[in-house]
């Protein structure tokens, strides 16, 4: 057994289990085709080249640390094969699937990834389920580019064995890409901001009950052609991104269904994922590596969607012109992660609740982005379809997520159906979808 570093987000992702489960699902759809064992031995050879993915937690009250196993043939990555739907109808596809997504991951055994197929007519579904303390979704970005190039690799040479990736998974490599003056800025930045937003009264919020009773249930809503045509053409004229328009369509449909009084903060919380400061935007290992970003956006009002979207846009790019995210990585890392680790998940544990009970904290979208379709070079047997799916959310917290990949875009969120029922979370999909569809540069709005 060999000790490997905890990472201040590893152990933050371990700290914020009561607001949302450790894990995220890469759900991945290849042709009929593809060579199933291959796939599988892929995966194994994953767990050889990234020692954290077969590590497993060991908690402690000031040093906690990943112990990781020795690599060797016998270090396999659990799979299940789900079960065919029947003729009959007696299984169906989807209940299958979420018997799988339901499954917790526990931390403090090896490997850190599970894995499920299910083969249908139109291909065979694969969904990885992999602990948010050793990855976020740019690190799930990583997993699937690896998994890609050692596939290849056994094509070529069915004995190939990667070699051992023990880089660094810290924020110390976004750091160094910056002097300490920047550095020691953007830390204030941190602490006005944080000021700031408890000085402003409760944000608009979903709905939500804190009985967590029962397994939670995945929404997941894919947006339409009509939709990201429009979106894309709407992007090219007002000059703006899909995170803008995703940003603003979700605070025009929350206020909504919130039914939050006027006076209620519109704020719009989400991440940022920090390798757009690193040479080709790859960290040196599979790792966490996102910091937290939020938009305020004042009371909500009536007003057309193409004034929103300015409001969006000018201040996404305001942050762009900065080391965007580095105020939080700074403002949470240093005087947070010197703290030991007893204390910061007291602080955390007791924190986060009560800023819920006092309407501080916003419900949360975070856009993970496209999924490079180069990173997925699984030579002929290219995924046929592809999203990172958002972690679940633990009542009464709330977060969706968002991405992509070729031409569509897959919003999903997962929580306990009796603290928001799915209902209304496909409504607020569905909203969003409708705001970017209705919606031109050049057609007048209809409110």
């Amino acid at each position: 057994m060999t000790r490997l570093p905890a990472t201040f987000s590893d152990v933050g992702n371990y700290d914020m289990g009561h607001v949302w489960e450790s894990m995220i699902h890469c759900d991945v759809v290849f042709p009929p085709e593809v060579d199933l064992t291959r796939l599988r031995q892929a995966l194994d050879l994953c767990l050889m080249a990234q020692p954290v993915l077969r590590a497993r937690f060991v908690d402690g009250a000031f040093t906690p640390h990943w112990s990781v196993e020795p690599a060797s043939s016998e270090t396999v990555v659990p799979w299940a094969a789900l079960r065919h739907p029947s003729p009959k109808g007696s299984v169906d596809e989807t209940d299958s699937v979420a018997d799988f997504l339901q499954q917790r991951l526990d931390p403090f055994s090896s490997p850190q990834i599970h894995a499920a197929s299910l083969t249908t007519a139109k291909g065979i579904r694969v969904i990885l389920k992999v602990n948010h303390m050793v990855a976020d979704g740019g690190g799930c970005k990583d997993l699937l580019r690896l998994w890609a190039t050692l596939y290849s690799e056994l094509e070529r040479n069915p004995g190939f064995v990667p070699p051992e990736n023990r880089a660094s998974r810290g924020g110390m490599q976004v750091f160094r890409r910056f002097p300490l003056r920047t550095i020691l800025a953007s830390g204030r930045n941190h602490f006005r901001s944080l000021r700031r937003e408890q000085s402003m009264g409760p944000v608009v919020e979903l709905p939500a009950s804190w009985d967590g009773a029962g397994a939670w249930k995945y929404v997941t809503h894919e947006l339409g052609p009509d939709c990201m045509i429009g979106g894309q053409r709407l992007c090219q004229e007002a000059d703006c991104t899909w995170n803008d328009l995703l940003v603003t369509a979700w605070a025009r449909v929350l206020p909504r269904l919130a039914g939050s009084p006027a006076t209620r903060q519109l704020r719009v919380t989400g991440t940022v994922d920090l390798r757009r400061h690193l040479p080709n935007r790859r960290a040196k290992a599979i790792c966490n590596l996102s910091a937290f970003l939020s938009l305020e956006l004042g009371p909500p009002v009536e007003e057309p969607f193409l004034a929103t979207l300015k409001r969006v846009t000018d201040q996404t790019r305001a942050l762009k012109a900065g080391p965007l995210g580095l105020d939080s990585l700074v403002g949470l890392s240093i005087p947070v992660g010197l703290m030991p680790h007893f204390l910061r998940r007291k602080l955390v544990r007791w924190l986060f609740p009560r800023m819920k009970r006092e309407g501080k904290v916003a419900p949360g979208l975070t856009n993970i982005g496209a999924i490079p379709e180069d990173a997925l070079g699984f030579g002929p047997h290219t995924p046929l379809k592809a999203a990172i799916l958002s972690p679940p959310s633990v009542p009464p917290f709330f977060f969706a997520a968002a991405s992509g990949y070729r031409q569509a875009i897959t919003l999903t969120a997962a929580t306990s159906p009796v603290s928001i029922p799915p209902s209304v979370v496909r409504r607020l999909f569905e909203g969003m979808e409708d705001e970017i569809t209705c919606h031109t540069v050049n057609t007048p709005d209809p409110t």
